[in-house]
């Protein structure tokens, strides 16, 4: 029923520019971007757009079968798409997606982490890490880590946020010193909202802590959020968000729209279409982080420390 029910609207964009006529006169063509959770949803409409601007697509998914059959069948200049396997809920399967592209890439000009997951019961990976807070955060955040080297030195770097990270709230007696129990959830503590809006707060953070690493590069790190209440699969996994989503269609953007800021973001990499990418990251800075306004770079750092576990070795 609920499948009958979203078929059953069609909506256009009423915001203003889509994506496509923000990029309408970029060139991509000497460009080369690697998205993850380009399989479906926002990922698969960032990598349609993408190839319709000639960039050179690197598309990291764990079903590398469906997201070819998907770009094939959505993407233009799909001659220009190559796939790498990853599994965000291996740490060794990130290692070896990272070194497969170091052996067959050249340079990396943009890096979209958008690859998540909501709604799961309570698991743990191989790595003894809480599924969703490894998968949403941590192992991209490793990938990122082992493809360094290989980031262009004017590279941009956009993790696909959301607006719930400012529904997280720790004890005062962590705030400036979270333990991994409060990233890493255990069981008797872990809701799938909760979990989420966690992963999403570190990569708020994750974007501060690298922009200050490379405060004096011309690389840019930040965070975009398309929107609330997309229809897209990453609901698919508990009925009731899934329900709610549907019934929120009429009033929400459709996907198309929803990327809109994740290429505002991009079309400064190429031209002055928007504010440089220092006045970017400030508009995205600290105040938007939901009572995190006086973490300073030293708590941002010690925050990040702590959610990675000693055998995260490049």
């Amino acid at each position: 029923m609920l499948k009958a029910l979203q078929k059953s609207f069609e909506f256009k964009s009423i915001f203003g520019q889509n994506a496509e006529e923000v990029v309408s006169n970029v060139d991509l063509s000497n460009k080369t971007c690697l998205i993850t959770g380009a399989s479906s949803g926002i990922g698969l409409e960032i990598a349609r757009c993408l190839t319709s601007r000639d960039c050179n697509l690197l598309m990291a998914s764990r079903n590398v079968y469906k997201a070819n059959l998907l770009a094939n069948k959505t993407c233009t200049n799909t001659e220009k798409i190559r796939h790498y396997q990853i599994n965000l809920a291996s740490l060794a399967s990130v290692r070896q997606c990272a070194q497969q592209i170091i052996e067959n890439e050249r340079q990396i000009d943009i890096v979209i982490l958008n690859a998540a997951t909501f709604g799961i019961p309570w698991t743990v990976t191989k790595d003894g890490l809480e599924t969703t807070f490894q998968v949403n955060f941590l192992s991209q955040y490793y990938l990122l880590l082992c493809l360094g080297k290989m980031l262009a030195p004017d590279a941009r770097v956009v993790f696909t946020s959301s607006e719930s990270h400012r529904n997280i709230k720790w004890p005062e007696k962590n705030r400036f010193n979270p333990v991994f129990e409060n990233l890493s959830l255990l069981k008797h503590e872990y809701t799938s909202i909760k979990s989420y809006n966690i992963s999403k707060l570190c990569c708020l953070l994750l974007m501060h802590y690298l922009s200050y690493q490379w405060t004096n590069s011309e690389r840019s790190f930040l965070c975009a959020h398309p929107g609330s209440f997309i229809k897209t699969g990453l609901c698919r996994n508990w009925w009731p968000y899934e329900a709610l989503y549907t019934i929120m269609l009429p009033f929400s953007k459709s996907i198309k729209a929803h990327i809109l800021l994740l290429f505002l973001r991009l079309v400064a990499l190429v031209n002055e279409l928007i504010c440089p990418p220092a006045t970017t990251s400030h508009l995205l800075g600290y105040k938007s982080c939901g009572g995190w306004g006086d973490v300073s770079f030293i708590s941002c750092m010690t925050f990040i420390a702590f959610s990675c576990p000693f055998h995260l070795s490049i």
